[in-house]
């Protein structure tokens, strides 16, 4: 609407001005002579050429003006269309909310592996591992497959052999400071880490 107006502004000050240079050179010339048929003339060229210019800039102005009403107009059925859709909407009708529980809680289980790693990080392994991510630390260790077995008093995980000579020695190292503190689980039964020897 802004645009529009400021167009159609510019539209009349335009007419304005053509009609006034328009009026001075159709007036009467008082000088008379030899030359005033010569003058005569070039004040009718250049009034040929002013409406030229005039017609010209009035045209570019007024598909301009065309676009922006048009514009205009689809914008306000759009707004029509809209609201229709809102009156025919049930004021009565049940909303339903959005169940974000299950985001909830696979948020909170993210954040406590990574605390879980980096508590590993910091009780198992040695300095070399002291700045590791928790991602560089499930690669390197945590991801690596092994076997399950449960027994009466204890619960004993092997993991397969590192390929990595160094990773296979830090590995034994951080199951035996594990083995040492003696976790359990709350049924009582101690769990025990392994790494299976490499061949």
């Amino acid at each position: 609407m802004v645009q529009l107006t400021d167009l159609e502004r510019r539209i009349q000050n335009l007419t304005a001005r053509y009609d006034k240079k328009v009026a001075d050179l159709l007036r009467p010339r008082k000088r008379q002579g030899p030359q005033a048929s010569a003058r005569a003339a070039k004040r009718q060229q250049q009034l040929r050429d002013y409406r030229e210019r005039h017609h010209r800039r009035l045209a570019r102005y007024l598909t301009r003006k065309a676009k922006l009403e048009q514009a205009i107009e689809a914008h306000r059925q759009e707004q029509a269309r809209t609201a229709d859709k809102l009156a025919q909407l049930d004021p009565n009708a049940t909303f339903f909310e959005v169940d974000t529980e299950k985001d909830q809680i696979m948020a909170h289980l993210r954040v406590g592996l990574h605390n879980s790693a980096l508590w590993a990080r910091n009780h198992y392994f040695g300095s070399t591992y002291r700045y590791t991510t928790p991602l560089t630390l499930w690669r390197t260790f945590l991801n690596q497959d092994g076997f399950y077995k449960e027994m009466a008093d204890r619960i004993v995980i092997t993991l397969e052999p590192f390929t990595n000579s160094r990773v296979q020695r830090e590995a034994v190292e951080a199951c035996r400071r594990f083995n040492e503190r003696q976790i359990k689980t709350v049924s009582g039964k101690t769990i025990e880490m392994r790494v299976a020897e490499s061949i």
